[in-house]
């Protein structure tokens, strides 16, 4: 009979068995079913500080411009500015 779902079978050391066991059922649940929501966590998680490290990555790698270099902008090319980048303060 082929199931629905991959099974996996696995070893675990018999204090983790144990807290995994005492958390199902302190859930109402089936130690299977612990067990897939400890490794949906696990990989929300690593997918989280993957895309964390992208985005860090990203920033350290942008060129970014300061206020003083924004307002410089914003002087040299006021029709620029109108379209592009907002002015924070009224130029006078």
């Amino acid at each position: 009979m082929s199931c629905k779902n991959p099974r996996i079978n696995t070893v675990l050391e018999p204090p983790l068995y144990e807290w995994v066991k005492e958390s199902a059922t302190a859930q109402g649940i089936s130690i299977s079913l612990k067990l897939r929501d400890i490794i949906q966590q696990a990989y929300e998680l690593s997918e989280d500080l993957y895309w964390a490290r992208v985005g860090e990555d990203r920033l350290s790698k942008r060129n970014l411009y300061s206020y003083s270099c924004v307002g410089l902008i914003n002087e040299l090319f006021p029709t620029l500015s109108s379209t592009c980048v907002k002015r924070r303060y009224p130029s006078s």
